[in-house]
Order: C-alpha cells, then sequence, then structure tokens
C-alpha cells in the first residue's frame, strides 16, 4: 500500500479501543480524555478490551479525512465506544 503524504493543517488521533482504561486521569493540553460526567450524571466508563483501535482524522485546507484502524477484539466495542464519545461517522475513507 502506497501513502501520497501531504502537509496538514491539524492532526487527531482518537484511542477508541486499548487494553487499559483508568477513569481518573485528567486532561491535559494535549490530551483530552472523555468526561467523567454528562448533563449532572456519571457518564458510563469506555469499554477496556485487548487489542487497540485508533480513529484518525487529518485537517487540510479545510477538509478533512477520517481513518478508522481496528484491532479491537469485540464487533461491538469500539461502537459502544464511539457512542460514549459523541462519535458519529458519517464518512469515512478508509477502514484497516
Amino acid at each position: 500500500m502506497v501513502f501520497n503524504l501531504r502537509k496538514a493543517d491539524r492532526i487527531e488521533i482518537v484511542v477508541l479501543i486499548d487494553n487499559y482504561t483508568n477513569v481518573l486521569l485528567p486532561s491535559s493540553e494535549k490530551v483530552q480524555r472523555s468526561l467523567h460526567y454528562r448533563n449532572g450524571k456519571v457518564a458510563p466508563p469506555l469499554l477496556a478490551e485487548h487489542g487497540l483501535s485508533l480513529l484518525i482524522r487529518v485537517f487540510a485546507n479545510g477538509t478533512s479525512h477520517s481513518f478508522l484502524i481496528d484491532a479491537g477484539w469485540s464487533e461491538t466495542g469500539v461502537l459502544l465506544n464511539m457512542n460514549e464519545l459523541g462519535i458519529r461517522l458519517l464518512r469515512l475513507n478508509q477502514s484497516y
């Protein structure tokens, strides 16, 4: 597979599934963690399972492209976490 890389204005990487989760880790300037509370209630924790799933969004020249790299264990883990994070994929450029 050959990729033609171009300069991007911004790249976002969202970890959708990982082997480990810690709901007590705080956000930082460069890392935004999922909310512990939503609408005054405790938010359900994100699912952790064997594997790794990443949503990569590349922004350049007013357009964006989304890529899903999914090596998660279950068929439902990524969808559950995307729902909890409020991520709706209307257009996915590529999945692996």
